[in-house]
């Protein structure tokens, strides 16, 4: 649907525990975000809720360090912040693509 390094920015929230391939997804963000742009994905906190027992359409759970080893192997991406969102609730992590 887009070109690569098409866009200004990516915004996932409350996308990627739905997605099977979550692997697939996050290089389909890198791909179509433009190089020094930012990606923004928000994820319920598996630390504090089973967000799987809590949702039969969560594929994966996450923590916000999970998350951030998980994002962090992506090559061509630099996480910039990770921060609680809704307490006891969710988490964000914010990355550059290099």
């Amino acid at each position: 649907m887009f070109e690569d390094n098409a866009l200004d920015y990516v915004i996932a929230r409350h996308v990627l525990e739905h997605i099977t391939d979550s692997v697939k997804a996050l290089r389909e963000w890198l791909r179509v975000l433009k190089p020094g742009e930012t990606m923004f994905v928000m994820l319920p906190d598996d630390t504090i809720r089973d967000s799987i027992a809590l949702d039969p359409t969560h594929y994966h759970a996450y923590t916000m360090e999970s998350a951030a080893r998980f994002i962090a192997l992506s090559p061509g991406l630099k996480i910039v912040r990770k921060a609680q969102v809704i307490p006891n609730w969710s988490f964000i992590i914010v990355a550059k693509k290099l």
